[in-house]
């Protein structure tokens, strides 16, 4: 795998957190939630031309229907299901497993695919930044909600941890 194949993949992944996580406002999740389709019509239309821009290969039309259709119908299941932990991470896997086919379809990487995914297995720094990353999300998901149209982020809790003497902390 070349260097220019992982920079499309990062691309991909950069543009997916900043539209869902920055572009985002409660606002416009709360009128998803109370179904006003134009806010899931915008949003994903949003992602898509976002990510089209941000990968920058003009030829690959393709990417902006295939991120809007998909971002729309992944989003639209999640509106049906309660506000808890395992439907946000179900619903970021299921975005990320697109941005992923996607990359396999444009570079063409379908064999480097298994040997990624054994070296993301084996990988003890991975396994440290997932269980972070999911004390995160469950410090951000509890008792952590902002007012409306304010971002998310500003709400986390302080929070440290030690795994095998490396601190894991949100702290500066």
């Amino acid at each position: 795998m070349e260097l220019t194949d992982l920079n499309l993949l990062l691309k991909l992944l950069f543009s997916h957190l900043i539209v869902d996580f920055i572009l985002q406002t409660n606002n416009i999740v709360r009128k998803k939630r109370e179904g006003k389709y134009q806010y899931h019509i915008i949003h994903s239309l949003t992602q898509a031309l976002v990510t089209y821009i941000i990968a920058g290969l003009w030829n690959c039309w393709f990417i902006i229907p295939v991120i809007f259709i998909t971002h729309f119908a992944i989003d639209l299941w999640k509106i049906t299901q309660k506000e808890k932990l395992y439907s946000f991470i179900i619903d970021q896997v299921l975005h990320i497993l697109v941005l992923c086919t996607l990359w396999m379809v444009i570079t063409k990487q379908y064999a480097a695919v298994g040997d990624i995914l054994q070296s993301i297995i084996k990988c003890d720094k991975c396994w440290i930044y997932l269980i972070g990353y999911l004390l995160i999300l469950h410090l951000y998901s509890s008792d952590c909600s902002p007012k409306d149209g304010e971002r998310k982020v500003t709400y986390l809790k302080v929070f440290k941890m030690q795994v095998n003497g490396l601190v894991i902390s949100n702290e500066y």
